[in-house]
């Protein structure tokens, strides 16, 4: 509107600043508790379904860039996992875009697809499957894997490595690291149905693949003590008040938790603290202990008495 009035479009004070906004609730999102995201990781066989969470958690990934993951930018060599070294690249994501806009894109020469996956179907579809580069360059990123993470990858290339000798001709490669069984690429409908009938059938909690991303940036920042930058790092946000703001959660336990530690370091009596400190000690020692605390003037004088005995009392 601004910019309408200094085309002289329309007369007088922009009408846009006299609009009062309504008032925006922020609604809070559900988040897997470190309880309910270990159960997850325990219960879940799905090998396939059990990499993605485990990516989701301890990377912090969006679906879109775990679905187009491709084995060149993830460094699983035994040196680097055996110096906690190991690490993956974010430089694509994979989405199904309409392809009358990529059309349009390419046209205007803003070609950001680097593939397009052929037709598994001969459909006619208006859409088409494709690698695409990221929205902003904060998503471009090296994310650092938990040890943990860089041996489930270990173990699931060397499956999907079986499972193309036994397919040989019929495996489509397009060096996916989450894949289907013939290497076409998952979607994130599939992945999302993968999830679904597994909350069924163990009875847990309905949570989409999205609050993964929360939990994760929650876990970190509480591991870490609030290193929002290395939290921010691995989420790829370009402002850190996004981690902050809207991917840090507070749990029950942990405010349980919070509040035990300030009654016992802030709360407790003085009497009892300094009770805590002291070790076990024979009735006379303890006599001594507490002389001591109670006269502390004392202490330089038994310490020149020791040194002229010629013994090593420490200061301390």
């Amino acid at each position: 509107m601004n910019q309408a009035l200094r085309w002289d479009y329309l007369r007088g004070a922009n009408p846009a600043e006299a609009v009062q906004l309504p008032k925006y609730k922020k609604k809070k999102g559900d988040v897997l508790s470190d309880e309910e995201a270990h159960q997850a990781l325990e219960l879940c066989t799905d090998p396939v379904l059990k990499l993605y969470i485990f990516l989701a958690l301890g990377c912090s990934m969006r679906i879109g860039e775990i679905l187009g993951l491709t084995w060149d930018c993830v460094h699983i060599e035994p040196d680097l996992i055996d110096s906690d070294s190991a690490w993956l690249y974010v430089e694509k994501e994979l989405q199904r875009c309409d392809k009358s806009a990529l059309e349009k894109l390419r046209s205007q020469g803003r070609g950001y697809i680097i593939f397009t996956f052929p037709e598994h179907k001969k459909t006619g579809s208006k859409t088409s499957l494709v690698l695409k580069a990221p929205k902003t360059e904060s998503n471009v990123r090296q994310i650092y894997l938990p040890r943990t993470i860089a041996e489930q990858l270990t173990a699931h290339k060397s499956n999907q490595e079986l499972l193309k000798n036994d397919l040989a001709d019929e495996y489509q490669d397009f060096n996916l690291v989450i894949a289907q069984a013939n290497g076409r690429p998952y979607e994130t409908r599939q992945i999302d149905r993968k999830l679904k009938d597994f909350n069924a059938d163990f009875d847990l909690r309905s949570v989409v693949f999205h609050p993964l991303r929360h939990s994760s940036a929650s876990i970190k920042l509480k591991v870490s003590q609030g290193d929002i930058k290395s939290v921010q790092g691995d989420t790829g946000h370009a402002v850190s008040n996004m981690v902050t703001d809207v991917y840090s959660h507070i749990f029950d336990a942990d405010r349980r938790h919070l509040a035990k530690q300030v009654d016992e370091q802030f709360f407790a009596a003085p009497d009892n603290k300094e009770a805590a400190t002291l070790p076990d000690l024979t009735s006379t020692q303890a006599q001594a202990a507490q002389l001591l605390q109670d006269h502390p003037q004392l202490a330089s004088t038994i310490l020149q008495i020791a040194q002229a005995l010629g013994g090593s009392v420490s200061s301390d």
